[in-house]
């Protein structure tokens, strides 16, 4: 399939047959939230492989956050899955509680759930009228959706779900979609800092079920990554909380636009902040475009909304060659329709090496943008490997400028 196919959301033509766990399962995205969500604890039901790897998830977290969150990895039998585990999970639960005294429970469950239709949410439910703590249902249905983004939004869903309307407390704000470290010293963060405002919570890389039932007193949130999006259009809703959004990274009219209403909101002055920063990314630009006009490219850096991180790249002057498309959609077309206009690159969904080096030797691309391919294997082809930044969380003008630096090899 070439871009000029294809439709937002619609199938996308698979290079390889090889079917593996990974983080294409919203299971994932639930670990990579819940696990640092403090004084919780998290029972994930599934068949074998389904809770192995949920449990590996807490056993991998990074050494600068060791995990918080209290995981019961539950194995479903063949007998569970013929004659059902309502029984078995009602006492599993509130075993937990008498045992441990978290603040929240939240089930997890993944897609063998789903097959033989057990009424867990019946079960939670119950439970979270007649316990003490919590307890929340969140299903990840991967029959339904190949994207762990959406197993991140359910869980902030569900950890927002329940909080009361609090007073609003002066110079506050919440960050939200922060996935990694870092987000608390990103440009639009430290401009709040500085100028008197203090961070609520981090959602959900750094928070405890404390914050999150608080969060109804900040006066506004700012949005670092696409996942935040929904639980803060439904803050804004419930509780008339602003948002900003700074999760594309390359469009500098919207984050232009951003901060102007950030700036009204908050009165802190940024006309200059923003021409400064305009002008360095246009001289920046200017100095790509010298050494990366006509450079071919395939694209797989699968953090990044994809079809805005290429049509990034064409402003440099670069050509796309093939686009390969993983766990993160765009929320929106009009970067893929502003791309059909100008170029038509291959798609194809996300691929094992072996498929993607396949793809290599048949288009020699000059470079390969993203982290999922051996870098001998591009360096014997003479191609260049780059990524944009990634971790710790970055956005504003600032990503911008280091976007290219990468790029540009400095």
């Amino acid at each position: 399939m070439n871009l000029q196919e294809y439709h937002l959301g619609s199938d996308i033509p698979q290079l390889c047959g090889a079917i593996s766990p990974g983080k294409h399962c919203p299971l994932f995205g639930v670990c990579s939230v819940l696990r640092y969500v403090d004084h919780v604890s998290v029972i994930y039901l599934g068949t074998n492989d389904c809770v192995y790897f949920a449990q590996k998830q807490y056993l991998t977290t990074s050494i600068d956050h060791p995990s918080q969150a209290r995981v019961i990895a539950a194995q479903l039998t063949d007998s569970d899955l013929v004659f059902g585990i309502g029984k078995q999970l009602k006492k599993l639960i509130q075993e937990e509680y008498e045992e441990n005294h978290p603040t929240a429970i939240y089930v997890v469950t993944s897609c063998s759930i789903e097959v033989i239709s057990e009424d867990i949410e019946g079960v939670t439910k119950l439970l979270n009228k007649q316990m003490s703590c919590k307890v929340k249902l969140i299903k990840t249905e991967n029959f339904k959706t190949l994207s762990y983004y959406r197993g991140i939004e359910l869980t902030l869903e569900a950890l927002v779900d329940g909080v009361q309307p609090l007073p609003k407390k002066e110079k506050s704000f919440a960050i939200l979609g922060a996935r990694f470290a870092g987000a608390e010293a990103c440009e639009p963060v430290k401009i709040l800092v500085e100028n008197g405002y203090m961070i609520q919570s981090n959602m959900p890389f750094q928070c405890t079920e404390q914050d999150i039932q608080t969060i109804s007193q900040v006066e506004f949130t700012i949005v670092v990554d696409g996942t935040g999006i929904e639980t803060a259009q439904r803050l804004k809703k419930e509780f008339d909380i602003d948002y900003f959004l700074f999760d594309c990274k390359f469009d500098t009219e919207k984050i232009t636009k951003t901060y102007q209403d950030l700036s009204a909101k908050t009165g802190i002055p940024l006309e200059d902040f923003i021409k400064k920063h305009m002008d360095e990314i246009e001289k920046k630009k200017t100095e790509a475009k010298e050494k990366l006009t006509g450079k071919t490219f395939f694209y797989s850096n699968i953090v990044l909304y994809p079809f805005e991180g290429v049509k990034f790249m064409t402003e440099l002057g670069m050509v796309p060659q093939c686009i390969f498309i993983g766990t993160a959609i765009d929320r929106e077309d009009r970067y893929l329709e502003q791309l059909k206009k100008i170029c038509n690159p291959e798609v194809i969904a996300n691929a094992n090496s072996a498929s993607v080096i396949s793809k290599l030797e048949e288009y020699h691309p000059d470079y390969f943008m993203g982290g999922t391919i051996n870098a001998q294997e591009l360096i014997s082809r003479n191609v260049i490997q780059s990524g944009f930044p990634v971790m710790p969380i970055q956005c504003g003008f600032q990503y911008i400028t280091q976007a290219i630096n990468k790029l540009l090899g400095m």
